[in-house]
């Protein structure tokens, strides 16, 4: 992770035999977009490139005659790939075989999808994100499904660890760091909508 983009916070956990482990907390949005992204020459010239291809892109979906079923596809894509970053796997012709009994994994998957589709051109706020949330988890057992999390989160569960890596954000830090997310997402700014779309990922 980049340290121009946040910190490291060491952590002491109680709660596991008092393991040691590193979370980051990142920086506000507002002051990356003035140290991290000057607007020179060649940050202009990618931009103009990236609305051109978007461009080109938006002008060839006008021949898509059935569009809607084309994004739909394109985000049981994005949603089957983005599970497998918490295990959850399944063949993906169980997430588009409309017949067939789904298994937990696959229901999972179609929960994030219609988590993306609820929140289609809604506005973004710390409420939208539970209730997103709340949609993605549901019927997994999950507690606390629809609030902020209050326990910490690790990329690696199994292995414990001192080492300097990446670990979300923790519990105490993630309301702040939301609002400052919602601040930055809302804010009427001359920022480049591609940016605005880059920074927080």
């Amino acid at each position: 992770m980049f340290n121009h983009s946040g910190n490291y916070e060491f952590q002491i956990s109680r709660k596991y035999d008092s393991r040691s482990y590193y979370t980051f907390t990142p920086k506000p949005l507002c002051s990356l977009t003035d140290n991290v992204l000057p607007m020179d020459e060649q940050m202009m010239m990618l931009l103009s490139q990236a609305h051109r291809l978007l461009g080109i892109l938006e002008g060839i979906s006008r021949f898509i005659p059935d569009i809607d079923t084309y994004i739909n596809l394109l985000m049981k894509k994005e949603a089957h790939l983005s599970c497998q970053i918490d295990g959850i796997t399944t063949p993906f012709y169980d997430i588009l075989d409309s017949n067939s009994e789904k298994s937990k994994d696959a229901m999972a998957i179609l929960n994030c999808v219609t988590a993306m589709q609820y929140a289609h051109r809604k506005a973004v706020s710390n409420q939208l994100i539970c209730e997103i949330q709340g949609i993605a988890l549901k019927d997994s057992g999950c507690k606390n499904i629809g609030k902020f999390r209050e326990t910490q989160i690790f990329l690696k569960p199994y292995v414990s660890s001192n080492i300097q890596e990446y670990n979300p954000t923790a519990p105490e830090d993630l309301e702040s760091a939301l609002d400052d997310f919602e601040k930055f997402m809302t804010a009427d700014d001359n920022i480049d909508v591609l940016c605005t779309c880059s920074l927080p990922i």
